[in-house]
């Protein structure tokens, strides 16, 4: 009797405090280097209006495709935010810099310029 009340002597130093959270929806990610990251893109907001703007609403460039709903958990779909897909390719811990995207139809590099407080037309 004598050796498990030692044992439980000696539990209480190797039990350590530790510190962690956890945000329902949010799982961690882990990305080994030179794999793709996923760029999701939602609204734009302005100093100048109080309504957010649809992201494709001015003249970026779109996925191939079209853009896709990208809504992760049910608090997002909930709230209204549109996340969706974007036509960016980024790689984790890979230093890629200067590639145009666009340039056709709906702007982008070589689209019409726009001025701060200017508004896309929709077609």
């Amino acid at each position: 009797m004598l050796v498990p009340l030692r044992l439980l002597a000696l539990l209480p130093p190797l039990l350590q405090p530790t510190l962690s959270f956890y945000l329902p929806g949010v799982d961690p990610l882990t990305f080994p280097p030179n794999s793709p990251v996923g760029l999701k893109v939602n609204a734009l907001s302005s100093t100048h209006t109080q309504l957010p703007l649809d992201y494709y609403s001015m003249p970026f460039c779109a996925p191939d495709g079209g853009p896709e709903m990208s809504s992760e958990n049910l608090g997002e779909f909930l709230t209204g935010n549109k996340i969706q897909t974007s036509p960016y390719h980024l790689y984790m811990l890979l230093d890629d810099f200067c590639h145009v995207r666009g340039g056709g139809k709906g702007g982008g590099a070589g689209g019409a310029e726009k001025r701060p407080g200017s508004r896309a037309k929709s077609e």
